[in-house]
């Protein structure tokens, strides 16, 4: 079933909303931001809450690459590999060698005062390289590794759709094994359990089979449009829940295990509810605002540690760390760069290729 415009407005504010978890996660990381004790403990205690919104990013891609490659296959009877990659190039490249180039032109004027990983690293392989080797590492070349993560399910599943389409299902199925798999063995292990592709691969399989049903089962999309708004309230309470105890619930044992499953049902359901649903409680496409951050999110998850790092110094030389201005001021200031860079990126860089990307 199609995803018209309007519909898609609606998921381009829920990537806005996962930029802000992310967000977040970031500003209540900066050390050199001295919050209250009390305070900083009940950060501390629930930040990986916060690391949620990467998650659905991964199930969002999932969703929208696998609906792109399949509804290319209903409208024309066959599925361009070397457009696809063409494509996901001309969206990720531009905007990642960029940050790649103010990473390493930072590392030379910083004195060299991080550690950087082998540059060949940044081309697909980084979150490996940072699951078996903890570096110190400069503040805003952290978001690379998703982005490493990201390019690695393109290259990965992009092939199994074009030469395996027919064991769709059971190369889902399998992703989902293999993911649960890894975590029971790797629960030990923090860091390679966050780092590495295979805790993900969950997320980008249910996304994936999301799209699949949206795509050729249309009794399936009927029940989700019709789903009743008091169904509907009652699942989001439950994920609220969810989300609200996710340090205390899912940091050992079976939950932990099993969270990218639980999660990865939430947000394909956050997905298919905002794009098909008539009863929802609010589609979060209404606001033109909203939507536009949506649009340039990528270009702000991207900018904002690098918003961040500079403000940090700023904020040690002026000493701006009352309450004000730590928990208001701060964030809207680190925002609104993040902002700027975002659309100043997508306006004279971004937009350049996607045009290129668009005409292919």
């Amino acid at each position: 079933m199609e995803i018209t415009e309007k519909r898609l407005a609606n998921l381009d504010a829920t990537r806005f909303w996962a930029f802000l978890s992310v967000f977040l996660l970031h500003i209540l990381s900066v050390p050199e931001f001295k919050y209250h004790p009390q305070l900083k403990q009940f950060f501390d205690a629930h930040i990986n809450t916060f690391q949620l919104g990467v998650d659905y990013f991964f199930t969002l891609s999932g969703f929208i690459i696998t609906w792109t490659i399949l509804n290319e296959y209903q409208s024309s009877g066959n599925f361009s590999l070397k457009n696809f990659y063409r494509k996901r190039a001309l969206r990720i490249f531009p905007l990642y060698f960029l940050i790649f180039m103010i990473i390493y032109v930072s590392h030379f004027f910083t004195n060299q005062l991080y550690t950087l990983p082998p540059a060949w690293h940044f081309a697909l392989t980084l979150n490996f390289y940072l699951a078996d080797n903890p570096i110190l590492f400069l503040p805003f070349a952290a978001i690379c590794w998703t982005i490493a993560v990201e390019l690695q399910f393109y290259l990965f599943f992009g092939f199994c759709i074009k030469y395996l389409k027919k064991y769709f299902t059971e190369i889902c199925l399998s992703m989902i094994l293999v993911s649960i798999l890894f975590r029971a063995m790797a629960q030990s292990n923090s860091q390679l359990i966050y780092f590495s592709s295979f805790s993900y691969l969950s997320y980008f399989s249910m996304g994936a089979m999301a799209a699949r049903l949206a795509i050729n089962k249309s009794a399936f999309i009927e029940k989700i449009k019709n789903l009743s708004f008091g169904f509907i309230l009652i699942f989001y309470l439950v994920i609220f829940i969810n989300i609200l105890f996710y340090s205390v619930w899912y940091n050992s044992g079976v939950l932990l295990v099993f969270e990218k499953i639980i999660f990865g049902l939430f947000f394909c359901f956050v997905i298919l509810e905002q794009v098909y649903a008539n009863n929802s409680l609010i589609k979060l496409g209404g606001n033109g605002n909203i939507n536009f951050l949506g649009k340039i999110s990528f270009g702000l998850y991207c900018f904002h540690t690098i918003a961040l790092s500079i403000f940090s110094k700023i904020a040690i030389a002026f000493e701006l760390n009352s309450k004000l201005e730590l928990l208001m001021m701060n964030p809207l200031f680190i925002f609104g760069i993040t902002v700027l860079l975002a659309w100043l990126s997508f306006t004279f860089l971004e937009k350049r290729f996607l045009n290129y990307k668009n005409n292919l």
